[in-house]
């Protein structure tokens, strides 16, 4: 499912700083890029070196940030799909009873927001 790039960088930057994140990315894109992505947006597709280093540091595939900035820059339309979230490359690797207990913990936290509202 492509969404913003914002957004992506958002929920997969985990608790890491923007200097964290920017360290795994190789340094590209800067701390403060990556901030200003998320807060500013983004006007033009990133630099080549750019795309590459978010890739790394996120953990998708170059397509999935082209993807998102393609959703940014109003090119691509957001879906919605069965994978509401995106999962670090590597995810596909989980065992069964590993990608279970995914799920389980996902829908007691679906339960939980419903019980909240």
């Amino acid at each position: 499912m492509a969404k913003p790039i914002e957004q992506l960088i958002t929920e997969l930057r985990g608790r890491r700083t923007y200097k964290e994140l920017s360290d795994d990315c190789d340094g590209i894109p800067s701390t403060g890029r990556l901030s200003a992505m998320v807060k500013e947006g983004i006007e033009s597709y990133p630099a080549m070196n750019s795309i590459r280093g978010l890739a790394k540091g996120l953990s998708v595939t170059e397509q999935d940030i082209v993807d998102a900035c393609s959703v940014s820059l109003g090119f691509l339309q957001e879906g919605i799909t069965r994978q509401a979230i995106a999962l670090p490359n590597g995810a596909e690797k989980l065992t069964d009873s590993q990608k279970a207990l995914v799920v389980s913990i996902v829908r007691e936290f679906i339960t939980a927001n419903k019980l909240a509202s």
